[in-house]
């Protein structure tokens, strides 16, 4: 949203996150993360890191306090997103709903 320009990133996706689930608890914490902070969170999300290193680092923390960590990035058209939830979580897919790989081959 327009709007939205120059916010806080955090900020922003927790409003919308909210809109999603209004009864939800979502909080954002834009200091240093050590593992006494992780400890207070349900599941941590994880954008614009400073380095893989930096996203590595945080992973372990909140595996070390058995915290679900998601990561996404953008880079223009590419992207990624990673999840850990832990070595006891597994997913089973009720629907058997293939995944979908898209490639775009070009932009105008």
């Amino acid at each position: 949203r327009d709007s939205d320009v120059g916010k806080n990133r955090a900020e922003v996706h927790a409003a919308r996150l909210l809109e999603l689930r209004k009864y939800a608890n979502v909080s954002v914490h834009t200091e240093d993360i050590t593992e006494s902070t992780l400890k207070t969170f349900d599941c941590v999300c994880l954008t614009e890191a400073e380095s893989i290193q930096h996203l590595i680092s945080i992973n372990n923390m909140c595996r070390n306090q058995c915290v679900p960590f998601m990561a996404g990035e953008t880079f223009g058209a590419l992207g990624f997103i990673f999840n850990d939830f832990g070595d006891a979580w597994h997913s089973t897919d009720l629907h058997c709903v293939k995944s979908k790989q898209y490639c775009i081959d070009n932009i105008t």
